[in-house]
């Protein structure tokens, strides 16, 4: 007996998602949970993560996560120069 539950995601749900979305990405520094977003963009839980899965292809702890990391990506090469400036002079 499986007891995933099927949620219906309409088109102001999908607009919550996309605020969720644009809340992490302003204040990905903040800790987030899945509660502290239900409760900033007035979505349940359930949808909000159901929601994030379809939009994203991540799921929201996974988001969060990967939000940091990808903002680091235009730095990489002066980070990797510096490094090769340090050890190499």
């Amino acid at each position: 007996m499986s007891l995933d539950k099927i949620l219906r995601l309409t088109r102001a749900d999908m607009y919550c998602i996309e605020k969720g979305i644009l809340y992490i990405d302003l204040h990905y520094m903040d800790k987030i949970s899945a509660e502290h977003l239900s409760l900033e963009i007035t979505l349940s839980k359930d949808k909000l993560q159901a929601g994030f899965q379809k939009k994203t292809g991540f799921t929201l702890h996974e988001y969060i996560v990967r939000v940091p990391v990808f903002d680091l990506f235009p730095y990489i090469p002066i980070i990797h120069w510096k490094w090769m400036d340090f050890y190499f002079p």
